[in-house]
């Protein structure tokens, strides 16, 4: 996206002082100084786990208002005003709305969040604003797939839909506010994952497969990373397809950022953009382990498998799949099936060594 399409020194002259990170041409978190509590809830939205965040979120509330981390101005185009405008006509908002935003990740899917806040500060709705067409299928994606999930699960703690718009410039989604203070999720087992996990399963599983022994074949010729490992693929789905084979919805991008835990003590998740109707039985927990300990922790492949299949990582694992009655045998070609998807989805060389380090390591020892 560029975030010039949205902020502009040609704005209105209602402008307020905002603080960019990391920078004013790269923003990724744009936070306004004129209230502490947009500081505190906006970098609640982004992963404060780690210590340099923590510090960093420390400085800017103590700091505040006159903070020493380059306060600039950003101003609101037309084009934002009005979907502004619109949002709050549509859900019934204050006229006057004080909002923080959020540019994602850098790619086709990038998309702006604007978390929208009252006159008392309070945290009303969240608005998802994407202008490329790839942003625009993931937003599309999103409300799809929570719709769907809410009809079998409604009361799921996901997003619910309040505004959806779509147009030749933009789409725009707004969802109401699920986390209400929730706790962070951590990398360890919770038994509110498990609960979540074996609902959706359970109330969205279908009668056909995820896919089939031909789609794979062709996939894996079509990519030549995933040729080398097409017999290791073929052999994991022809063994989880009798009794795992059954396609499920799943959040697809099941990370701790994602996921918090709610006052009621059940799990809330959000960003449903990567969703999937056609995936199968713990892809999400297997996702959570990989891409958890790869980002917030940094480890490869090889690292993350062997301890995954270690006691405390394999034993969540299993109780998982004692729940929806599978064989336990099976878990090691969920995590080779795991990597084909993902690699799919995602692209990226470390589900490459992920396929690489299932396909030399014939017995996973597990440790007692």
């Amino acid at each position: 996206m560029n975030f010039k399409t949205y902020f502009s020194e040609k704005g209105n002259k209602n402008s307020e002082p905002f603080v960019a990170f990391p920078s004013i041409n790269n923003p990724r978190v744009i936070l306004p100084t004129g209230n502490r509590n947009h500081f505190k809830t906006g970098f609640e939205v982004h992963n404060t786990a780690s210590a340099k965040n923590k510090i960093l979120k420390s400085l800017l509330t103590a700091f505040y208002p006159f903070t020493v981390f380059g306060q600039t101005k950003l101003f609101a185009t037309e084009a934002l005003q009005k979907i502004l405008a619109d949002i709050s006509t549509s859900c019934g908002l204050e006229a006057q709305i004080n909002y923080s935003a959020y540019v994602g990740t850098p790619g086709k899917r990038q998309k702006l969040t604007l978390q929208i806040f009252s006159k008392n500060h309070k945290i009303m709705v969240y608005a998802k604003i994407a202008n490329s067409e790839e942003s625009k299928k993931a937003i599309k994606t999103e409300n799809l797939i929570t719709s769907k999930i809410h009809k079998v699960l409604p009361d799921f703690n996901i997003p619910k839909t309040l505004y959806i718009e779509e147009n030749q410039q933009h789409s725009v989604l707004v969802q109401n506010d699920i986390s209400k203070n929730g706790l962070q999720v951590g990398l360890t087992p919770n038994t509110s994952i498990l609960d979540f996990q074996a609902q959706l399963i359970e109330k969205t599983k279908k009668s056909e497969p995820f896919t089939t022994a031909d789609i794979i074949s062709k996939k894996c010729e079509e990519n030549k990373e995933l040729i080398n490992y097409k017999t290791l693929i073929l052999s994991a789905f022809n063994k989880t397809s009798t009794s795992a084979g059954q396609a499920v919805c799943q959040h697809g991008d099941f990370v701790p950022y994602n996921l918090k835990i709610g006052q009621d003590g059940k799990l809330c998740a959000f960003d449903w953009e990567y969703g999937n109707e056609n995936l199968f039985p713990l892809y999400d927990i297997i996702h959570f382990i990989f891409q958890g300990e790869a980002q917030i922790n940094s480890k490869n492949p090889t690292q993350i498998i062997k301890m995954a299949f270690m006691e405390l990582w394999l034993s969540w694992q299993n109780e998982l799949l004692s729940r929806l009655n599978l064989d336990k045998d099976i878990l090691r070609s969920l995590w080779v099936l795991y990597m084909y998807k993902s690699y799919l989805i995602y692209s990226g060389s470390h589900f490459i060594d992920g396929l690489k380090v299932l396909s030399e390591t014939k017995h996973i020892i597990n440790k007692k």
